[in-house]
């Protein structure tokens, strides 16, 4: 659904894009990576039952941190023994995690939206918010 309206919306974008070089040298997997008109990181959390996806989110803020703190992100597409590996080099100074589903806390859905997180994890280029919003946020070619 979300791919679909960034394309209606005229959004360019990798999905399921590798960055190699991620926090402590693992590689982190993208959700969307919008390439154009700008460069944002998008990171989908669904959490259709309740579970622990709504306890990653703080560790999701710091690897997105790190990938925005760096001077270009290189992301990646395919594979090397397919031989149809892409790379593609960004700049991009903006990212959201996405929270999706039903099965969210939801006082802990609305404190991460609220910015709760950041008295103890500042983040100002990471925006969590709700599924919906962000589907707003496409549709008005606000991102």
């Amino acid at each position: 659904m979300l791919g679909a309206a960034l394309k209606h919306q005229g959004y360019q974008y990798l999905e399921q894009a590798r960055v190699p070089s991620s926090l402590a040298g693992r590689q982190h997997t993208v959700d969307f990576v919008i390439t154009h008109p700008k460069e944002v990181l998008v990171s989908l959390k669904w959490q259709g039952t309740s579970g622990t996806v709504e306890e990653k989110v703080p560790f999701e803020v710091v690897r997105l941190v790190h990938l925005l703190a760096q001077k270009q992100q290189t992301v990646q597409k395919g594979s090397k023994s397919k031989k149809n590996l892409t790379e593609t080099e960004l700049h991009a100074r903006k990212a959201y995690i996405v929270l999706a589903g039903t099965g969210w806390n939801q006082t802990l859905k609305d404190w991460y939206m609220r910015g709760g997180l950041q008295t103890y994890l500042p983040h100002p280029n990471v925006q969590i918010i709700d599924f919906y919003a962000f589907m707003n946020l496409v549709n008005n070619k606000e991102l």
